[in-house]
C-alpha cells in the first residue's frame, strides 16, 4: 500500500494538533471507562446491599407469620383441650350418677336379700 503525503505549508502542525486531539479524546475515552468500573463496582455492591436488606426482611416477616400461626394454633388447641375437658368432665359426672343410681338399687337388693 502506498501512501501519500501532501505537506502545505503549516502541515507539521495540523499533524500535531491533529496528534493531539486524538491523545485527549484516547485519554476522554480511558477516563470514561475508568469511571464506567467504578460505577458499575458500586451499583453492584449496593445491589448486593439492598438484596441483603430485602432478604433479611423477607426472612423477618416469615418468621413473624410462622411466630402468629403458632400463636393462633395454641389458641386453637388450648380452646380444644378446654372444650375435650369439659365433655370428659360431663362425662364423668353422669357416670357418677349412673353409679349413684346402681348403688342405691344394689344397696337395696342386698337388703331384700337380707329380709
Amino acid at each position: 500500500m502506498v501512501v501519500f503525503y501532501y505537506t502545505r505549508k503549516g502541515g507539521d502542525k495540523v499533524v500535531q494538533e491533529t496528534i493531539k486531539v486524538v491523545q485527549e479524546a484516547e485519554a476522554k475515552a480511558d477516563e470514561i471507562l475508568k469511571n464506567a468500573g467504578t460505577q458499575c463496582a458500586e451499583i453492584v455492591e449496593a445491589a448486593r446491599g439492598e438484596a441483603k436488606q430485602l432478604k433479611e426482611a423477607k426472612i423477618k416477616e416469615a418468621k413473624d407469620q410462622a411466630q402468629k400461626a403458632m400463636e393462633v394454633s395454641k389458641k386453637e388447641s388450648d380452646q380444644a383441650m378446654k372444650s375435650v375437658d369439659a365433655d370428659i368432665q360431663k362425662e364423668i359426672a353422669a357416670l357418677k350418677k349412673s353409679a349413684a343410681k346402681k348403688e342405691a338399687q344394689a344397696i337395696d337388693e342386698v337388703i331384700a336379700q337380707l329380709y
